[in-house]
């Protein structure tokens, strides 16, 4: 998609575009899911009847926990946790190849299509 908003011929920079075009649908998305998406089984009024009942019966057995402040006892909790790391092993990696392949995969393309020409038979 890049390649293609790459060659736009316009007064706008191709980079505005780029960010224009990837972040309107999120964008739309975010919209349509404020008004769809409830903020309580109270103010629904997709609900009827039972259905409310039980969601609202279900909303009131939840236990939510007030946001405190960060202790740092939390912090050295979740930096002591083998989890994080794992994640972290997994999740760098990962990261660093997806990235480096959209940044560098033309120039390989190009060296491999250079090294690779089929020559016509003498």
């Amino acid at each position: 998609m890049a390649y293609g908003i790459g060659h736009i011929d316009s007064s706008t920079p191709n980079w505005k575009w780029l960010f224009l075009i990837e972040a309107l649908p999120g964008f739309c998305l975010g919209l349509f899911c404020l008004y769809w998406v409830p903020d309580r089984p109270m103010n629904n009024s997709r609900f009827k009847g039972d259905d409310q009942e039980i969601a609202e019966a279900r909303f009131h057995s939840e236990s939510f926990e007030k946001p405190g402040k960060i202790q740092w006892k939390h912090m050295f909790a979740a930096a002591k946790d083998w989890c994080l790391y794992g994640q972290v092993a997994v999740y760098w990696p990962t990261a660093a190849m997806l990235s480096s392949i959209s940044g560098f995969l033309p120039t390989i393309v190009r060296g491999i299509y250079r090294y690779t020409r089929v020559r016509p038979l003498d």
